[in-house]
């Protein structure tokens, strides 16, 4: 898997993360 993909997909996570964390 390309290097730049993992990032795009690490930066999804995070904000889905963050997106938690404001929810609660």
């Amino acid at each position: 898997m390309p290097y730049y993909v993992y990032r795009v997909e690490s930066a999804q996570m995070a904000l889905l993360k963050q997106l938690e964390l404001i929810e609660q």
